[in-house]
């Protein structure tokens, strides 16, 4: 193993945590580092643009996601997951509709672990959503849990597609959510004849 690749990567990494801004021909070695075919070097590599503060590298990496290598894709998603940045989030929710199938099974495990609130971006996605792409985002559902999401889905006037979270959480917790919520097929109850009750 070709332990020089490292060595300059580590020196990157102290360069970094010393608050020294890179020059371009740093960048340059980090990404070039990305098709590296050691993973450790792709890991390193993508922890020091996931580091700029900026977030402009972790955008331009994005950029160039599809013409890596299979395992530095892989490798990338949990640093691309571990980001706070709405376009990066738009840009994993565009893999988990349409990305390379063999980064699925990891993505849907990084997508059900960030700390970023993702409720947002499959809202946004469901009421269009069908086949696999559903399947999916019910599956991502299912991974968040209805503990998790029921403080956000209670204040929510309407749920779109309804259907989708009965299939994936139950009829049940979904129409507790509100009393009547959603029950749209329940007859109204009638007032009580005995009048105002004591």
């Amino acid at each position: 193993m070709d332990k020089l690749p490292f060595l300059k990567l580590a020196l990157l990494i102290e360069k970094q945590n010393d608050n020294i801004a890179f020059t371009d021909e740093d960048w340059t070695s980090i990404f070039d580092h990305l098709s590296d075919p050691e993973p450790k070097a792709v890991s390193l590599a993508s922890s020091l643009i996931a580091g700029d503060k900026t977030g402009e590298k972790l955008k331009l990496l994005q950029s160039r996601f599809l013409a890596l290598p299979r395992h530095a894709q892989r490798i990338t998603l949990p640093f691309f997951a571990a980001s706070t940045h709405h376009e990066i989030f738009i840009f994993l929710f565009d893999c988990l509709k349409e990305g390379p199938p063999h980064i699925l099974p990891d993505l849907m495990v990084y997508l059900s672990k960030t700390k970023t609130f993702i409720l947002p971006y499959i809202l946004t996605h469901l009421p269009t959503a069908d086949g696999e792409f559903l399947e999916r985002l019910k599956r991502l559902l299912f991974n968040l849990g209805f503990n998790n999401l029921r403080p956000y889905l209670k204040v929510m006037p309407q749920l779109p597609r309804e259907d989708v979270f009965k299939d994936v959480f139950g009829e049940k917790l979904i129409l507790s959510l509100k009393p009547g919520y959603l029950n749209t097929s329940s007859s109204p109850k009638k007032p009580d004849s005995g009048g105002r009750a004591k």
